[in-house]
């Protein structure tokens, strides 16, 4: 971009418009001087500010304190540069500039901005389109004085008209990422507001609340941290810091550091004291995405796809690089540059190639500018150049900032860099391409030299790298290479590539011998692209010709690019260029990790590969690959963080997969290095969901992958190719690197519901049934968690989910005990000081012991703004506008305030050594299966949608449940829930408490009103309302059919719910296997039964209204199972049946064998049979008059009832009673003077009441025991809790107050300690098992 000083005019034709134009800007012109200058997000748009003045004297400085009238102008046009090598202005992103490209136009906007002599601030911000403009302001306001600017101003630079939109406004107005929309957001001091529809609709739709991160009343939050640098040279802010009076200007630097991304649509919140920083998301409703300490270090840029973000660290010129999922320090990127660090200013930092690379930009003192480039897996510097030189006066100057952005040049994907030069005193912006893969340079003494061997005719056979001698060089790539004195062979075969020190000559056919030394091996392995592919596929080399040396300052650093194997048409097209640094330099960094990874990459091929042939070289290329594992081991000490990191993490998991890898498994942990695995529980739905399989049809997911600025006539694209575009591959063509136009094609995995096993060592090792390994790791990654941080625990709940998927009940049962009472670092994990405290504090309020179980609290920290939407902002906004007209607003603060100061320290006095003592015996525990209640999707393994408003963002980014919510209601693999254990137990307590009990009340309240209207409108309708049931009934009584009514609303309402639960049940066929369905089914069926019964004045109504009223009752019953006692009770119950019912079944087999002896015995038998019949004579008189009767004559009394067993049903239930000692009906009569009858019913009475009887007492003792020792979590809590977030919570389950991340409690040292110590024995008996303590000792 370039502004001609001598003609004053702007070099873009297209001004014949009825605006005020600008003329161009001489930077050292003090007539004219650029107050705010933005840049759009996608490098499309320019915007500036600019101040005029004809008043002022050459060589003063032009500030608003100066005198004289000051015009004000406003300038939007295309972003362009200069090319450095080319000389040739370009448009942003690339592409030549027509004539009607610039769009350059000016408006002057003097008329609409106030001037303000008070601390105040402007913002400027332009759309993505380059349409609009915002000009913002904030102004400080101490003495609620009127503001002079109290309206954003938005200019349509397309409209014709000098005229802006406003809109309230005191804070930053900045657009959103978004081409097709204008969402525009408002940040002040205390809230966020987005106006995701603008302009059509000019009011907001969304509102987040900032005042949590500010000290208020009685809560203290630390101070935020600012970086002065950032804040002072933010080419879209611009800070007037009064000379007289309050000089404050916080809240200002707080608006700029909290908005420095929010065109990412993020927030970042770094803090002092603890110098933790959050990292929060306006898309995901606030939802915080990580939380972590940063110490000296600020947040520069963040992925596409929020996987990683990169933080500055202070004075140091290095780069750590976080895992934005865990919080976890991944990588460390240190500069080549070794001077002074403290002459380095930053400006921007960008992650590149799917963050693969990073690049860093900033300027060296005031006069240069300097670019440099890591590859991040290396963690190698492998480009730098800092010849740009501007002039010493530059840190002063609104200027556009040096950064770095990935464009095309030639249809190849590659890095510029753009700066801000004054060649001849004219400010010019400038970019000049980073060649990051540019071949060395021959004539610079000291390069390395690759000669390649020529006629080698390179093939695609993996044996051919195994079985050549080192001098046979057919079907391979090789060459030799020169440094200094030393002279090396390295060789690219199918999957590998190789360096030796050849130990002498011999002939090319000899094989490989113990004096030939291996310098480096790498197989090719694939990119870390998610969890559809797997770390077990070796790459293969996509073409020979693809290799390239290139040497430079980075002495042995190759380029080549690999496909995924089998990949052949389509596929040729998803490569991957592989980085190779080979081990040249006289003083590498001790340990090489890279060395280290590229060996386990190769010992997995070497060892899992089809080559069965028995070979010399192969068993020497495993002997001398096992040699450069353990030399680099023996230069890892305690302090090696390469384990920590996610390239480390998926090393482990691959070595897990075969013995020999097992063994270096042996020797990394016999180090006591850091262990850190990044796994996380993912379903096999949300895989396939976010990579859909590649059809031959679906040529539109190829072309929404193509690099920016490729033009493609999609019909001359051929249907079975997925681009006819130059590739690598032929000698003719040139070689591109990293410009591969889609990812490789995804494979779907089968029969698995988890998909972790690619990259979890602990999920791998349950795979290959090595448990005491497992074990093992298991222990170490808890113990190595206070190190490293509790983000690594993320794979325990990923293990813990696999063994529940692949029913290892005790092993499960094993791992979960060991979670209990696990202590971490407050830091670590991210807590306040002050939200430490007020736990302290509400615990020494209870008076409880802090080594009570039944008082562990679980607690969460703030991970979701407030946020206002829908009715919740129509009732903000009233309430605001209630407290504007009644001028009660400032009577409502000083209520707060008297409040907050008085109120609660006179009715809930805590002193200071109550917190000291629960500090001194109390520990900060987490509950570490993280990210088991989550319901938003993995960032890394979804698109990135910026849209706020659109209806299908609803549910982008969630999941349909969690994985609580899969486990807790599969009853065949919820074993993780059937155990007593504090993790679970505080896990489900919390649910119970934030939404679960509110929740369990509403379901009552509508429980009770069904079953009091049908009492009132069914069962009691005679009585109430004076019905004949041997009549025809018609409904007239007005409180009959309001019964009816609100038992039909609440009955359609629970119908609802239960279809609903129906149709998320799996399996549902198990549907109909469950007790509690049918209970529900039937309590739902028969009282509209009897309402039909009563209505149509059907027979038997009585009766099947008393089974109703028993089954309702049984619902209302099961309804309390929440409750400790009712859910114990009713456990008991429901184990009792489980047990007793084989035992059940012998017994009711042998009551009906009785049954149908008795049959037999007595069918026959007449009726008088077993009857006692008394005779005689009775006399009596009645001359008293009492009512005496007077028998005369003989009379005869029959005793006992008719035959009992001549049909089945009067039998069986005779039968029955005989257990119960109800021998009536064989006691009377002949039948008890029967032999026959006396001895089977004695038979009877040893077998089922002597033995069955008690045996049945005896196993419901057991059971009765066994279920109270496992407490409240076994009374189906878990089961009501899953089913009242599934069934009953909407948007609330995906509200992380209600389902956080991770939670953490208070409990006894005591415990962690005891707790602690059976973790150390276990792991020490393990480690003597596995041997490993032998390698400690040799060490």
């Amino acid at each position: 971009m370039t502004y001609d000083i001598e003609h004053g005019s702007s070099r873009d034709p297209l001004l014949n418009r009825d605006h005020f134009f600008l003329p161009s800007i001489n930077i050292g012109n003090p007539k004219h001087d650029i107050q705010l200058l933005d840049i759009s997000s996608n490098k499309k748009w320019v915007a500036y500010v600019t101040h005029f003045n004809d008043s002022f004297p050459e060589g003063a400085p032009n500030d608003q304190s100066n005198s004289g009238a000051i015009n004000i102008f406003i300038t939007r046009r295309r972003f362009t540069a200069i090319d450095q090598e080319t000389r040739y202005e370009e448009l942003g992103f690339s592409g030549n500039i027509a004539p009607d490209d610039l769009r350059h136009c000016s408006l002057e906007i003097t008329k609409h901005v106030k001037s303000d002599d008070g601390t105040h601030c402007r913002f400027l911000s332009i759309s993505n389109d380059g349409r609009y403009v915002a000009l913002s302001f904030y102004e400080e306001d101490s003495n609620h004085k009127r503001f002079k600017n109290p309206d954003c101003l938005i200019f349509d630079m397309d409209g014709g008209s000098p005229d802006p939109h406003k809109i309230k406004c005191q804070g930053r107005a900045v657009f959103l990422n978004e081409d097709n929309k204008y969402p525009l957001a408002i940040v002040s001091k205390n809230i966020l507001e987005i106006y995701a529809e603008f302009p059509e609709i000019k009011t907001v739709t969304s509102m987040f609340d900032l005042s949590g991160f500010y000290t208020s009343g009685r809560r203290t939050c630390p101070t935020v941290s600012t970086q002065e640098s950032c804040i002072k040279n933010a080419s879209w802010a611009n800070i007037y810091i009064r000379k007289f009076g309050t000089r404050d200007s916080n809240n200002i630097n707080t608006v700029i550091t909290f908005t420095r991304h929010i065109r990412h649509n993020t927030l970042i919140t770094p803090f002092t004291g603890e110098s933790i920083v959050r990292i929060w998301s306006i898309l995901d409703e606030g939802a915080r995405f990580c939380s972590f300490p940063a110490k000296n270090q600020h947040i520069m840029a963040l992925s596409t796809g929020y996987t990683y973000a990169a933080a500055y660290v202070n004075n140091t010129r290095s780069i750590n690089i976080y895992n934005v999922k865990s919080g976890l320090l991944v990588y460390r990127l240190k500069s080549r540059e070794m001077s002074d660090a403290a002459t380095f200013r930053v400006s921007h930092i960008r992650f590149c190639y799917d963050a693969r690379y990073v690049a860093m930009s900033g300027l060296e003192g005031d006069s240069k500018v300097s670019f440099e480039v890591w590859c991040l897996e290396a963690e190698r510097s492998i480009y730098r150049v800092t010849e740009i030189f501007v002039p010493n006066n530059i840190a002063n100057l609104r200027r556009v900032e040096p950064f770095v952005t990935r464009e095309l040049k030639k249809n190849r994907k590659c890095l510029k860099g753009y700066y801000t030069s004054y060649p001849h005193g004219r400010m010019t912006v400038m970019c000049t391409e980073l060649k990051i893969d540019e071949d060395y340079d021959n004539s610079i003494p000291g390069n390395s030299i690759v000669n390649w061997i020529d006629n080698t005719s390179p093939l695609y056979k993996s044996e051919v790298e195994i079985e050549n001698g080192l001098l046979n060089f057919n079907g391979l790539r090789c060459g030799h290479i020169s440094t200094g004195n030393k002279k090396y062979l390295i060789r690219f075969g199918k999957h590998t590539v190789q360096l030796w020190n050849v130990s002498s000559e011999r002939d090319k056919d000899d094989s490989i011998t113990d004096d030939d030394v291996l310098l480096y091996i790498r197989a090719y392995k694939g990119p870390d692209y998610g969890l559809g592919y797997s770390f077990r596929e070796t790459w293969e080399i996509r073409d020979f010709d693809s290799i390239r040396y290139i040497g430079g300052n980075l002495t042995g650093r190759l380029i080549v690019n690999i496909i995924m194997p089998n990949s052949s048409g389509n596929n040729m097209e998803s490569y991957h260029t592989e980085e190779i640094f080979l081990p040249l330099e006289q003083q590498l960094p001790s340990p090489d990790y890279h060395q280290l990874e590229s060996a386990c990459q190769a010992l997995h091929y070497l060892f899992t590969n089809d080559y069965n042939k028995p070979n010399h070289n192969l068993s020497t290329l495993r002997k001398q690959t096992n040699s450069i594992i353990t030399l680099s081991m023996f230069h890892i000490d305690n302090n090696c963080t390469y384990f920590s990191t996610i390239s480390g993490s998926r090393t482990l998991a691959m070595l897990a997969s075969f013995e020999d890898g097992r063994k270096v498994i042996k020797s990394i942990v016999a180090k006591n290095v850091p262990i850190s695995i990044f796994s996380y529980p993912r379903s096999q739905s949300e895989i396939d969901k976010n990579n859909p399989p590649k059809n031959d049809e679906e040529n539109d997911e190829v072309f929404s992958s193509m690099p920016r600025g490729i033009d493609i006539d999609k019909s001359k694209v051929d249907a079975s190719s997925e681009l006819n575009m130059p590739m690598p591959g032929t000698k003719e063509a040139e070689i591109f690197y990293r410009s591969s136009t889609s990812k490789p094609p995804y494979k779907k995995r089968l029969n698995t519901t988890v998909i972790a096993f690619n990259e979890n060592v602990l999920t791998v090792l349950i795979d290959e049934l090595n448990y005491d390994w497992f074990k093992f790791l298991f222990n170490r990654i808890i113990s190595d968690s206070g190190r490293v941080g509790p983000g690594c625990l993320s794979s325990l709940t990923d293990a813990l989910l696999y063994l529940e998927e692949g029913r290892k009940h005790n092993l499960l049962l094993l791992s979960s005990a060991k979670l209990s009472y696990l202590e971490v670092d407050r830091i670590k994990l991210g807590v306040f000081k002050h939200e430490y405290y007020e736990i302290l504090r509400d615990k020494a309020r209870q008076k409880k012991h802090i080594t009570d179980f039944d008082h562990l609290e679980a607690h969460a920290t703030m991970e979701q703004i407030k946020m206002y939407e829908g009715y919740s902002l129509n009732l903000y906004h009233l309430r605001e506008k209630f407290l504007q007209l009644s001028n009660l607003r400032v009577f409502m603060n000083d209520v707060v305030k008297f409040y907050n100061r008085y109120i609660p320290d006179d009715w809930n006095v805590v002193s200071i050594n109550s917190t000291k003592e629960v500090e001194r015996f109390a520990g900060i525990c987490l509950v570490p299966i993280t990210h088991l209640n989550s319901y938003g999707d993995l960032y890394e393994n979804r698109s990135r949608h910026t849209n706020i408003k659109e209806k299908e963002s609803e549910n982008k980014g969630r999941k349909n449940e969690s994985a609580f919510v899969r486990v807790a209601l599969d009853e065949n693999i919820s074993d993780m829930f059937q155990q007593g254990d504090v993790v679970l137990e505080l896990l489900l307590k919390y649910k119970w408490q934030r939404f679960g009990r509110s929740r369990f009340i509403l379901i009552c309240f509508i429980h009770v009103i069904y079953y009091v209207s049908y009492c009132t409108s069914v069962l009691f309708a005679p009585e109430l309302y004076g019905l004949n049931l041997e009549e025809d009934i018609f409904l007239e009584h007005p409180g009959q059919i309001a019964s009816i009514t609100l038992m039909v609303i609440c009955l359609v309402i629970l119908i609802v719910q239960e279809a609903r639960q129906f149709r998320r049940n799996k399996d549902k066929l198990s549907y109909f296997f469950s007790g509690y369905n049918w209970i529900d089914m039937c309590a739902f069926v028969l009282p509209i039964f009897t309402l039909i019964q009563l209505c149509n004045n059907w027979p038997q109504f009585v009766e099947v209204c008393s089974v109703a009223t028993l089954i309702l009752w049984t619902h209302a019953i099961l309804r309390l199972r929440v409750i400790s006692h009712f859910g114990i009770t009713l456990e008991i119950i429901i184990q009792l049946s489980r047990r007793i019912a084989p035992v059940l079944l012998i017994m009711l087999l042998v009551i009906l064998a009785f049954t149908q002896s008795y049959i037999v015995l007595l069918r026959l038998q007449p009726d008088e049979y077993f009857r006692d019949t008394f005779s005689g004579t009775f006399l009596g008189r009645n001359d008293s008059g009492t009512g005496d009767v007077t028998f005369e004559g003989d009379v005869e009394f029959s005793t006992s009832s008719d035959n009992g067993f001549s049909n089945w049903f009067t039998a069986f239930y005779n039968v029955w009673l005989f257990i119960y000692g109800v021998w009536d009906p064989i006691v009377d009569g002949d039948a008890g003077s029967s032999l026959m009858v006396m001895c089977m019913s004695v038979v009877f009475s040893l077998i089922a009441v002597l033995i069955f009887f008690n045996m049945v007492i005896a196993i419901m003792s057991s059971a009765i025991e066994e279920v109270d020792s496992c407490g409240k979590k076994v009374c189906h809590f878990t089961d009501v809790v899953s089913e009242i977030e599934v069934l009953w919570c909407f948007k609330e389950k995906y509200n992380l107050k209600n389902n956080p991340t991770c939670l953490y409690y208070l409990a006894s040292k005591e415990a962690i300690l005891e707790q602690k110590e059976k973790l150390e024995e276990e792991t020490a008996k393990l480690a003597e098992k596995l041997k490993i303590d032998q390698l400690i000792n040799l060490i």
